[in-house]
């Protein structure tokens, strides 16, 4: 337990004085002036004018309540106008997300090796965060990019990795694990609309899971609750500056342009995988190192356990859900930084399952060049944000 935590202080130095330095060169202004605008203005306004004189809505504008901001719920703008009270600015904010996301990617890497991190050290669970960590994603979009669907990344690892330990060490009737999903999934509802579709993937897997265990029906009702109960919330909120069928048009206006059947496929696609090579290409390299040393090694069979399907289902299930319902706004090159997390816990249990037939130059030699590679996408990655 002490050498992982001394390891993750130095990688959350490392990582910390790396942004920070970024930040004092000016690589953040461009995401400033973009992805960050909206963000920035909300809670520049609410420290400015009067918190409860928008009840609580986003708006761009005090002057002009047509100019209400409904596109995102409103949870994230809460929590940098409270931090902003107590000094604390939202890139600081943005690296403990992204310290807390990789240690949450360490202990789901633990839990479905059925490892037990309090007490004893986990090389392969820290090599998962080391890779998220090294991330250009994580280190130009995680950390500079002030937007609610990219901090709702680190209710989505922590909800699923919640869902697995709840069903992997049957807490079904444990308090602090029912509370703890009750609290992360409204908090994700309650910051972004992709809550809604991640979600769903949660409630299909557990009506699914009653076929064999009834003991998680309440967690079926809770969630289910949440879904319908959350939106209405936030609708309800909204409506005090607009009313409800303005708002359903409002809506209605903004995503339906995502759809997949809306605008053009191909182009989109494009845009896609672009984004995928541009940000995540070293995550991509090593599963392709990982393959190639399973398909030299004929007699090697890479088997996950059943929690370890799970944890790929509730992912796959999501991004088909999101594939359909906001695709045009998957091309956004912010989102990649919700593939970061399943890639590393995906590519950290295929190097523990090949890791014994391989020998130790191989091992460093695969590690160094992906590690080597990350920050060479990195590198350009921030070339092209300050150009």
């Amino acid at each position: 337990m002490r050498q992982s935590i001394v390891f993750f202080l130095l990688l959350a130095l490392f990582f910390s004085l790396g942004i920070f330095t970024l930040n004092a060169y000016g690589y953040s202004d461009a995401l400033l002036k973009g992805v960050s605008e909206y963000t920035l203005t909300i809670v520049d306004n609410w420290n400015r004018y009067n918190f409860y004189h928008s009840l609580a809505t986003p708006i761009s504008d005090f002057l002009n309540s047509q100019l209400t901001y409904h596109v995102q719920p409103p949870f994230y703008y809460y929590v940098l106008s409270f931090l902003g009270f107590w000094g604390i600015t939202p890139l600081v904010f943005s690296v403990f997300s992204a310290l807390y996301s990789s240690f949450v990617v360490y202990l789901t890497i633990s839990l479905l090796a059925t490892k037990k991190p309090k007490q004893e050290f986990y090389p392969i669970g820290l090599l998962g965060s080391v890779l998220y960590l090294s991330s250009a994603s994580i280190w130009i979009f995680k950390s500079f990019a002030f937007h609610p669907d990219v901090f709702t990344e680190s209710l989505t690892v922590s909800l699923i990795y919640v869902y697995l330990k709840i069903n992997k060490q049957e807490k079904y009737d444990k308090l602090k694990y029912f509370a703890a999903l009750f609290i992360l999934y409204f908090l994700f509802l309650y910051s972004s609309w992709l809550g809604i579709l991640y979600g769903l993937v949660i409630l299909v897997m557990l009506i699914l899971q009653l076929r064999h265990n009834y003991r998680s029906v309440m967690m079926v009702f809770l969630v289910f609750v949440l879904t319908i109960f959350t939106p209405f919330l936030i609708l309800n909120q909204y409506a005090q500056f607009k009313h409800y069928r303005q708002l359903y048009m409002h809506f209605f206006d903004n995503y339906y342009k995502y759809l997949i059947f809306q605008g053009d496929f191909l182009l989109t696609l494009k845009q896609i995988i672009w984004n995928n090579f541009m940000y995540l290409f070293g995550l991509y390299l090593f599963g392709l190192i990982l393959f190639y040393y399973y398909i030299r090694l004929k007699k090697t069979r890479i088997i996950f356990s059943k929690y370890g399907y799970k944890y790929l289902l509730y992912y796959l299930l999501s991004f088909v859900l999101s594939s359909i319902f906001f695709y045009h706004y998957m091309a956004t090159d912010y989102l990649t930084v919700y593939a970061i997390a399943p890639l590393c816990v995906i590519n950290a249990i295929m190097f523990e399952k090949l890791s014994r037939y391989l020998t130790f130059r191989n091992k460093a030699l695969a590690i160094s060049l992906v590690i080597l590679t990350q920050f060479i996408v990195l590198y350009f990655g921030l070339i092209g944000y300050k150009n």
